[in-house]
């Protein structure tokens, strides 16, 4: 009896002990495939996060580069470029830009209408592609697995105002009694001279004022077509628009016929020359018996005491109409704005208390650290342009870059003589303009000032 149930007990055990190792053995297997998988989940996941971080600093420098005109094809490089700095090996890149509808249709792989807003922004569209080599699905025959990301950045684009002061002392380069320091006659020469090369000359023979366009245009031909948008305003006795923001509409669609307005009409530009010859007009231009320019005067002045018609750089004009620009629609929050504003003198226009009538110099106190509200009877020239810079830079958040060009800015023969500059100083300052204010001595530094401009500006634009 006992050996038959231990044989019994033997052939009821023995297939217990089979199922047990087929168990086990399966669990082994499923527990490798889970394994397996695990790691190439992770693998590819790994891979996908790297390659959507490579796409979005891709972005981020092809938006920069389209901010430079850069072509579809070099953006393509460049974003493959980036790629690799950033550990993707192999993977293809391809960017998109705005195109119009023939555009599109001959190159659908880099332009698309799904970028196109308005009014334009600068956005730029990346795209890219690659294979991942698994290590455990080659098993059951899954060797590679293809990943894919894309990003969308933007280039800020630039709505900037140049704001120039065109008073008669813009031609003071020229000696005292030398015929090219008349504006009516240095605006309507184009001789030959020793201040400019050839190749950058421009209509107009008044210096320093020449050097400021030539300054000028070589700072707008660095601005990108139609994305960039630019404002001019002169201020002398009075401020002028000469080309606002909506000029811009004129253009659309012909970013060369934009740029080349824009150049035609920097190069228009000319120095304010007074109503007439003296008696008559107010203010006039004197001259001396031999006919030579002597400067500008004011007859009125000389009836009632009251210079407020003979003055000639009204700065404060000039920023206001610049505030003013931003508001005109449409309005586009998501540029950049700066304005630059250029002078040469202190401020003596749009506002002219009566008791700044009487004494040097006219239309402000001889303090320029002196600050009065509006509606004070001392407010003056120097106060409203302080008022409108804060108009500017603090109620419109718009940048202010202020240049100061020659001897007068720092060292006049009235009043404080650095409050030209004590002006553009605080309207460059933080808190008010949070850009930078530039001296120039001479018209020659002026291409480097605006350089320097253009440089700090390329830094603030990527978002």
């Amino acid at each position: 009896m006992i050996v038959r149930k231990r044989q019994l007990w033997k052939r009821i055990r023995t297939p217990e002990k089979g199922q047990v190792l087929l168990l086990v053995t399966l669990a082994a297997v499923a527990l490798v495939a889970i394994m397996g998988l695990t790691l190439d989940v992770g693998i590819m996941f790994i891979q996908n996060a790297r390659l959507r971080r490579a796409v979005d600093a891709a972005a981020l420098g092809a938006a920069l580069q389209f901010r430079e005109g850069y072509t579809v094809a070099e953006l393509d490089m460049a974003a493959e470029d980036f790629l690799y700095l950033n550990g993707v090996n192999g993977a293809d890149a391809t960017v998109q830009i705005c195109g119009t509808a023939s555009q599109v249709a001959s190159d659908p792989d880099h332009y698309t209408e799904d970028l196109c807003t308005n009014p334009l922004r600068k956005l730029v569209r990346v795209r890219a592609s690659g294979i991942v080599n698994l290590a455990f699905l080659p098993v059951l025959g899954f060797d590679t697995v293809p990943i894919a990301a894309e990003a969308t950045s933007e280039t800020a684009s630039v709505d900037v105002i140049l704001v120039i002061d065109t008073s008669e002392s813009m031609t003071w380069d020229a000696g005292a009694g030398n015929p090219m320091r008349d504006p009516s006659i240095c605006n309507y020469n184009d001789l030959a001279s020793a201040y400019v090369s050839v190749a950058d000359d421009m209509p107009g023979e008044c210096h320093p004022f020449e050097e400021v366009k030539i300054a000028a245009r070589e700072f707008v031909e660095q601005l990108y077509f139609p994305y960039d948008r630019v404002a001019i305003i002169t201020f002398n006795k009075h401020a002028t628009v000469h080309l606002s923001f909506t000029d811009a509409d004129t253009y659309i669609g012909d970013p060369s016929g934009y740029e080349d307005a824009i150049v035609a009409t920097i190069e228009d530009l000319n120095v304010f020359e007074a109503e007439g010859i003296c008696p008559t007009g107010n203010p006039c231009r004197l001259y001396n018996a031999s006919s030579q320019f002597q400067l500008f005067d004011c007859p009125q002045f000389h009836v009632d005491g009251d210079p407020s018609q003979c003055t000639s750089t009204n700065i404060g004009g000039g920023l206001l109409n610049a505030g003013n620009e931003f508001a005109m629609p449409p309005i586009r929050q998501e540029a950049l704005w700066v304005v630059i504003l250029l002078t040469d003198g202190a401020a003596n226009g749009g506002a002219c208390p009566s008791t700044a009538w009487a004494s040097q110099p006219f239309c402000r106190d001889a303090s320029a650290a002196t600050r009065h509200a509006i509606g004070n009877p001392d407010y003056d020239a120097d106060d409203y342009a302080h008022d409108m810079a804060d108009f500017v830079g603090r109620d419109q958040s718009a940048l202010i870059f202020s240049i100061g060009l020659g001897s007068q800015v720092q060292s006049a023969s009235s009043g404080d003589p650095d409050a030209g500059e004590q002006l553009l100083e605080y309207a460059a300052q933080d808190g008010v303009g949070n850009g930078l204010y530039y001296f120039a001595p001479s018209g020659a530094e002026l291409r480097d000032v605006f350089q320097a401009i253009a440089d700090n500006i390329a830094t603030r634009l990527t978002h």
